[in-house]
């Protein structure tokens, strides 16, 4: 009777503590898309055309950029299952979600801006 007891009172710990790890894995794959960009702005930066060849440069930016694009889209995901299931607000949470959303917003912000200054 005792082993019932405690079975039940597990589930009902397990239930109270149902918090993901969504809002560390939205920061950790947001910290790790600013650092291939980095990376990728870096090795742009430093091209030497007499000393490197284009080709590999090419070919490294092309990796670096669908790359960043995967973790980018990884993050989001996070953020957005960490944003529905209302965690805890704490400072992962605010770099996961809000760096995601403000990202999200200067770009479409920039697309914005280019559509409009190709029409004139």
């Amino acid at each position: 009777m005792e082993d019932i007891l405690d079975q039940e009172d597990l589930g009902k710990s397990r239930k109270r503590n149902d918090e993901s790890n969504n809002k560390l894995w939205a920061s950790a794959c947001l910290i790790a898309y600013w650092f291939i960009v980095f990376i990728k702005n870096y090795q742009i930066t430093n091209y030497n055309p007499r000393t490197q060849d284009a080709y590999a440069l090419d070919r490294s930016t092309a990796i670096l950029t669908v790359l960043s694009f995967i973790i980018f889209i990884i993050g989001l995901v996070y953020a957005i299952r960490s944003y529905r299931r209302r965690e805890t607000r704490t400072v992962t949470y605010f770099l996961g979600v809000y760096g995601y959303f403000l990202i999200l917003g200067v770009v479409v912000l920039l697309l914005i801006l280019n559509l409009v200054v190709t029409k004139i």
